[in-house]
């Protein structure tokens, strides 16, 4: 986007300044002439761009509003299906395999957005510094969960060592790992929810409080059905 604004910038000031000349000057000197050339291929130039530079910040912004948001909702999904477990007394494996790659795949699309979205330097370090944030608090969602896979198995392989029957694994024996899952699970909406309100205008903060209430009506209800 920096390159779209520059030219924006330069065709704006090539236009104001070209319009003092244009003011100032006789129309009989050849200056006035040259000035009126440049006013009007500035402005050319300022109305052809201008549609590519609001299209590609709107992209941008959705980017990183959609990527948010399903980043929140695939994590709270994850804990829905943990809870679910826990009450249901059973686990299987990769249980998460699906959900964390929907986080790490949203996580990636955080990644591209323009490390020049605003107009101040200070303003796209503070974003990068959050969406740096969130990926390494995805990254964790991601360790915790490999941890609990090879916990898992290590279990399976001790039971039928000392046991010698083929049997499921119960929650209670898996305690730690779930947790651990769950506290990076939950760190990760905390640092989104902490963040919006700084990141989105306060427009378009509404509607995503909007769509944060849809959310969790959602998982009220999943939480009421499964009773």
């Amino acid at each position: 986007m920096k390159a779209h604004r520059l030219i924006l910038l330069l065709s704006f000031f090539i236009g104001v300044i070209s319009l003092i000349f244009i003011i100032l000057l006789p129309q009989t000197v050849k200056g006035f002439q040259i000035a009126l050339a440049f006013i009007g291929s500035s402005f050319i130039s300022f109305v052809l761009e201008l549609p590519n530079y609001l299209s590609l910040r709107a992209d941008n912004f959705n980017k990183l509003y959609f990527s948010l948001h399903n980043i929140k909702a695939n994590a709270s999904r994850l804990i829905l299906s943990i809870n679910t477990m826990f009450n249901d007394q059973i686990i299987t494996d990769k249980f998460y395999e699906q959900i964390v790659q929907e986080i790490l795949n949203f996580t990636n699309n955080l990644k591209a957005f323009d490390s020049n979205y605003y107009f101040l330097k200070k303003e796209n370090t503070i974003i990068f510094g959050f969406i740096c944030a969130i990926s390494n608090a995805a990254d964790n969602v991601k360790i915790s969960s490999l941890k609990y896979s090879v916990a898992y198995w290590n279990k399976k392989k001790n039971i039928n060592a000392t046991e010698h029957i083929e049997r499921n694994i119960a929650p209670n024996e898996m305690t730690n790992e779930l947790r651990d899952i769950l506290h990076n699970l939950e760190t990760l909406i905390k640092l989104i929810d902490n963040h919006a309100s700084y990141i989105f205008p306060k427009g378009r903060y509404k509607f995503w409080l909007i769509d944060d209430a849809n959310l969790v009506n959602s998982n009220n209800n999943f939480y009421t059905n499964k009773k």
